[in-house]
């Protein structure tokens, strides 16, 4: 009997030391988001839900990689998140598979409320017309579907051309990049098009011609110059795509660069367009691959910081609205946890900070 006493002891010793203590997750414990913090999107594996959001203390450097997560007592962000959009103190998640914009407290990383969206919207991109209305495209149903946050009744669904990708806002119009979803429908009248959908009317008044798979739309405010980027075939080898430069005041193309362009974005001058340049097919050559720039004064293009290890997959780009310093999105091989890469606007050699994220980090964004 003595011995069975022990033996359970003993048992009951070993059962202890592998439950894991249990973790106080009060608000009050969490670690919160403030002014000049960095937020990282995370979309996982489709399929799988494990999405995720990052947070980066920019004064400390240190990182929370399941903000919402540990904001929400264990809930998950959803499953597949796309796109993120910060206006104010609300992010909004564009989670495709759930066909959901899930809105969430930046701050505290709180959940504010979903808005479910038509089925099989597959949400993909967000743009903010004011603060209180956005708008989102639906990829397979080929249309844009206008939102409120605090009104279910001023919600709309405007149809426009193949596969909708990107999207902004500008001027009171909604500009959409039809991508026709590359090799897939590419041979729709309507593919090669940005589509332009006045806000206040709701409706389409006219498309534009683009390149073969438009992904990507952006606005530069103060020259009121369109910008919008084509892939081009995916299955092709020499799959090129490259940038169109549109005026806004009559919608003419102004220039066109042939360029392997992903994720542009400008800096805080609004004078360089920055972007990923993805490496070509079978090619080997790191000069191919990494960070390139466009000055926009003068149209030129350059490589500024090359991607050195052949299979790192750089996801995600984003130029610091503090301080011109890149930030890219590092998914490494789409399998193992990414990183962050951080370059100083003055020293584009080596990264000057890398930061350990989720899983396929797609966007960043600064609070």
């Amino acid at each position: 009997m003595k011995y069975f006493i022990i033996f359970f002891l003993f048992l009951s010793i070993i059962f202890q030391s592998c439950v894991k203590t249990p973790v106080d997750s009060s608000p009050h414990e969490l670690l919160q988001a403030e002014t000049g913090d960095v937020i990282v999107l995370c979309e996982g594996l489709q399929g799988y839900d494990n999405s995720a959001l990052t947070l980066i203390k920019s004064n400390s450097g240190v990182v929370l990689e399941e903000y919402f997560k540990q904001s929400n007592s264990g809930d998950y962000l959803g499953d597949t998140a796309n796109d993120i959009l910060i206006t104010g103190d609300t992010a909004l998640i564009a989670l495709s598979t759930s066909s959901t914009i899930r809105s969430l407290r930046v701050s505290t990383g709180a959940k504010i409320s979903d808005i479910k969206l038509p089925e099989n919207c597959t949400p993909r991109k967000i743009t903010a017309i004011n603060d209180n209305e956005f708008c989102v495209t639906c990829l397979l149903r080929s249309s844009i579907f206008f939102f409120s946050l605090d009104d279910t009744s001023n919600r709309y669904e405007v149809p426009v051309g193949p596969q909708p990708e990107g999207i902004t806002y500008f001027n009171g119009n909604v500009f959409v990049a039809n991508s026709a979803y590359g090799d897939f429908n590419y041979m729709h009248p309507d593919a090669e098009t940005v589509s332009v959908v006045g806000a206040k009317s709701r409706s389409e008044s006219r498309k534009i011609k683009a390149g073969t798979n438009t992904f990507e739309v952006l606005v530069n405010h103060e020259t009121n110059r369109l910008y919008a980027v084509y892939y081009h075939l995916p299955s092709l080898d020499d799959s090129t795509g490259g940038i169109y430069e549109y005026d806004l005041s009559n919608f003419n193309v102004v220039r066109k660069w042939s360029i392997r362009a992903r994720n542009v974005c400008f800096n805080r001058g609004k004078d360089s367009l920055f972007f990923i340049s993805q490496q070509p097919k079978g090619s080997s050559m790191s000069e191919d691959s990494g960070i390139a720039v466009i000055d926009l004064n003068d149209g030129n293009s350059e490589m500024i910081i090359n991607n050195t290890k052949r299979f790192d997959i750089w996801y995600g780009l984003a130029v610091s609205p503090y301080d011109d310093s890149i930030w890219i999105c590092n998914s490494v091989n789409h399998v193992n946890k990414g990183k962050i890469l951080v370059y100083s606007h003055s020293d584009y050699i080596s990264p000057s900070r890398i930061f350990d994220v989720g899983l396929n980090p797609n966007k960043i964004l600064f609070y």
